[in-house]
């Protein structure tokens, strides 16, 4: 499970930024964070703009968008509503709220980030899609998605005692999960080290690297014990990894 093996000395740190309750017209940028950055829609609709890539996403009630890179972004009920606030001016924390906007429809969005602190965090946050995009409908996503969210939400709204810790642990599994929906959903001709872990005869190959890093690996050694021949493991091995 070469997934597990890459993230389990990593430690990851899960934050909430905010919970919001934008009312139309509304919109708020920001300059971007340093790790990744999350938002759930919980009710309502908006979109999102990402100024790295130029992608426009339409997210609706269930919708959760990860932006890998923690670049900056604008979010809002329209894409030509002009943002009225920054986020570096609002409150942000497990328990901060935010409300502002017009006599519009109502959104409401939970925002956080993750970070990994190790050395290989960035590299490996570099080897995601720039834009993660779940929806509900998504095949294998609903199951874990309203757990998931349920147990988020009946911890911020309790307030009881830990309530933190337990919100950053959920959360911690939601990046996992996150992780596999992106493995799973990248195109065929993607290439990099999720790619690779995705790959069955690949993946076997670095989990075997990881569990014994000092062996002294061979290409062919490799081959045999993923089951594919030579030259086949050399060409998938170089156009993946």
């Amino acid at each position: 499970d070469v997934l597990s093996d890459i993230l389990r000395p990593m430690r990851l740190v899960s934050h909430i930024i905010s919970r919001a309750r934008f009312t139309a017209p509304w919109a708020v940028r920001t300059s971007g964070v340093r790790g990744a950055i999350f938002h759930v829609v919980l009710g309502g609709e908006c979109w999102l703009r990402d100024a790295p890539t130029g992608a426009r996403l339409h997210l609706e009630r269930g919708d959760l968008v990860l932006l890998s890179h923690g670049g900056a972004h604008t979010i809002g009920d329209r894409l030509e509503t002009e943002p009225a606030v920054s986020v570096a001016s609002l409150p942000v924390g497990p328990g901060a709220r935010v409300e502002f906007g017009g006599p519009g429809a109502p959104t409401s969005i939970l925002c956080g980030s993750f970070k990994l602190n190790h050395s290989a965090g960035a590299a490996l946050l570099s080897a995601l899609p720039p834009v993660v995009h779940v929806t509900r409908g998504d095949t294998g996503v609903v199951e874990w998605f309203d757990v998931t969210l349920d147990l988020v939400q009946r911890e911020l709204e309790r307030g009881r005692s830990g309530a933190d810790v337990m919100v950053t642990r959920i959360l911690d599994v939601l990046f996992v999960q996150l992780l596999r929906s992106a493995a799973t959903s990248l195109p065929a001709e993607c290439a990099g080290w999720l790619a690779a872990a995705r790959d069955e005869q690949i993946g076997r190959a670095l989990a075997l690297i990881h569990n014994e890093p000092g062996a002294k690996w061979t290409a062919e050694t490799l081959a045999r014990r993923a089951g594919v021949s030579r030259t086949v493991f050399f060409e998938r091995f170089t156009a993946l990894v």
